[in-house]
């Protein structure tokens, strides 16, 4: 967790590096700190992750990452029930899902 006064702020929120998840197919999947900073009280920011324990990166036993809210907020799913496949569109800043 992090002092929020220490982290610029921007549209893409927090100015932090950038997380990239790498998906089957050759695909990335990046995120700004908008999608993966939480603001869990009042000064402190948490990178909204949590660890694995037991579990070595790259372990064919390790669990499937589970993408919770914070990660697809501004996010349109688009499901694809014939191809078996989920797209994603990332919203512009400037519009919110409310305003669909």
């Amino acid at each position: 967790c992090y002092d929020t006064k220490s982290l610029g702020n921007n549209p893409g929120g927090y100015w932090v590096p950038n997380v990239g998840l790498a998906l089957d197919g050759g695909s990335d999947w990046w995120m700004t700190g908008k999608n993966f900073m939480v603001d869990v009280k009042p000064g402190t920011a948490c990178v909204a992750f949590v660890e694995m324990k037991g579990v070595e990166a790259g372990d064919g036993r390790a669990p499937a990452v589970i993408l919770g809210g914070a990660q697809l907020e501004e996010l349109v799913l688009d499901f694809d029930m014939e191809k078996k496949r989920l797209g994603f569109l990332r919203l512009p800043h400037f519009t919110g899902c409310g305003g669909l």
